[in-house]
Order: structure tokens, then sequence, then C-alpha cells
């Protein structure tokens, strides 16, 4: 599932919400009634399922599928908004047995995909960087350990990815193992003829600490766990914060003008105020701490803004347009 700045549903699997015989692959409720989306298209595609989504900021969606095995099918595609397709994405397929468990995103609009590849395209058997339009980023070389279908990715404030598997590693952006990330606590998938998922999810919370959740063997335990939190003294816990609380917008609802008062000591690097469906409507490079943003020609309505920092992850700001 994810759910998009408006509060609309993006579910995926496979199932059906319309009646009929017909089964939907993804498809958008309404966050308030939980039907179905009518101006939807919902994703219907052969041999293929549903298995991880990503939500971009232009509001278009990564799709990660699976495979059934000796038959051709799509395992990674992207979406636009309304649920067509989008031509301009590089769709991967293969007609081996393959799956892609974890989608994320970098600032720069680059797309991790973790799973299963299993000789779909060209790279790392279990983990690729893709340019914003599909294609394979061949200057992402993963050097780390894990050697079975990776399940879980998250980006953290400082750029490195976190990966799940049979155990949690740290990627920095050339694809290299993050040795400081490693220690003797760090958890393991549990050593058990039941257990060949290992980390099934990873979340890092705002004080930058880290979930691990799944069947877990930690060191120094005599038990399997299914949750254990690390403290990561590897990102700078009072970014996130400083930026939050020197990140303002006023007066909402607001008409003609937005006033904005950004953190400066967490270097502001680009403001975009986003429509209900994630659509940048206007951006502004190198903003100063302090600045009024004209919304003349802005339609009545939700809106956010997203302030991208260089020493602090992004912080939203949700307003509202009155005419």
């Amino acid at each position: 599932m994810a759910i998009q700045p408006d509060g609309r549903i993006l579910l995926g699997g496979y199932f059906s919400v319309r009646g009929g015989t017909t089964r939907q692959l993804l498809d958008r409720l309404d966050g308030g009634t939980g039907q179905p989306d009518a101006e939807f298209q919902p994703y219907q595609t052969v041999n293929s399922g549903v298995y991880s989504l990503l939500l971009l900021p232009n509001g278009k969606i990564v799709v990660g599928g699976a495979v059934f095995s000796y038959q051709q099918g799509t395992l990674l595609t992207q979406l636009n908004s309304n649920g067509s397709p989008d031509n301009s994405f590089t769709s991967l397929g293969n007609s081996y047995t393959s799956e892609i468990r974890a989608l994320t995103a970098d600032e720069a609009g680059n797309i991790y995909a973790a799973g299963l590849y299993n000789s779909a395209g060209s790279g790392h058997p279990f983990l690729r960087r893709l340019r914003p339009n599909g294609t394979t980023d061949a200057s992402f070389d993963y050097r780390g350990n894990q050697l079975n279908t990776m399940r879980a990715l998250w980006m953290q404030p400082n750029g490195r990815l976190l990966t799940g598997g049979l155990l949690t590693e740290r990627i920095m952006p050339t694809g290299a193992l993050d040795a400081s990330f490693q220690s003797k606590d760090t958890p393991q998938a549990a050593r058990s003829p039941h257990n060949n998922r290992g980390i099934n999810s990873l979340l890092v919370q705002p004080d930058c600490a880290i979930l691990v959740a799944g069947s877990l063997q930690h060191p120094g335990l005599n038990y399997i766990a299914s949750l254990v939190r690390l403290r990561d003294a590897n990102v700078l816990q009072a970014s996130p914060s400083v930026a939050e609380s020197g990140t303002s917008a006023w007066p909402v609802p607001s008409r003609q003008v937005l006033h904005l008062s950004l953190d400066a000591s967490s270097a502001p690097q680009r403001v975009q105020v986003l429509d209900a469906l994630g659509r940048p409507v206007l951006t502004l490079l190198q903003p100063k701490s302090a600045l009024t943003v004209p919304l003349t020609g802005l339609a009545a309505g939700v809106y956010h803004v997203q302030v991208h920092y260089a020493k602090a992850s992004p912080v939203v700001r949700r307003i509202v347009i009155q005419d």
C-alpha cells in the first residue's frame, strides 16, 4: 500500500474491488470511503503480480512485480498518476521466476529496486540502481554480502541505503559496503530450517533510530526476535529536528502569497509546491531563508510545500489556498 498526499490509497497485489471476474494488480481507493477511484485506470497485466510500490514526488508510480516461472511477465514498470502506462520509462520484463520486493529513491530521483532479478536485464541479481527513465545505472556497483532475495530498502537522511535480506547492511552511493555500520550487534536472519527470509522491513524513525523487522537472530540473545531497534551515530540526529523546527509557512489558508521561513543552518536547496496528486506546480532553486512565494494562477485547494535541505531530510508543510 501507498498513501498519496491527497489521502487516496494505492493498493497492490492480486484482488478485485470493482466487481466482476477481472482481477486488478494495482488500484486506487478513495481515502475516506474506501471505494474505487473512478479516475484511476487499474493496472492489469499477464503472468505478473505486484509486490512493491513507490510513489514519486511527481505523482508517478513505480511498480515492482513478480514474474511467474517460464512465462513472460512485467517485473518493473512505471505508471502515470492516473494509472496509465508511462511510455517514457524503460520497463523490465522476464520469463523466469523473479520478483521486486522493495523500492526506494534518492534525492536525485534515482530508483533503487531490490529483490531477485534471475537474469532479467543487466546488473546485480539482487539490487540495482535505475535512472529516472528506468535504465540501469552501471556506476552503482553493489559490493555487499546479501546472497539471497532482498526484501527491504530504506534511504537514510545522509543518502546511505539500508538493505535487508539475510542480514542488515548499509550501502554507500557508489554501491560499496559502509564498513562503519557493521558491528557484532547488527541483526541477521535467524538460523532456522523454517526461516529463509530474514529481514522483511526497515524503517528510519524521525530521531534516525532504525527499526528492523523480520525473523532475526540478534547477537547476545538466545531467542529469535521479531523487531529490534538500532541507534545509529553515523547520522546527525539533530539535523531533521532542527530543519523541522526551523521551517514554517503562513498564512494558512493563503490567498495571493505564501510566506516561508527556512532553516539556514540546514542549507535549503529547493522549494516545491505540490498539488493534491503530488505534481510540482512551482519550483524555487537556492531559496533564501526568508521568502515570499506568489500564488497567482494556482487553483483553490490543498497543496504541500516541500523544502529540500543539503544537511537534513526534506520537510513538508500542508497549506490551503483559497479564492
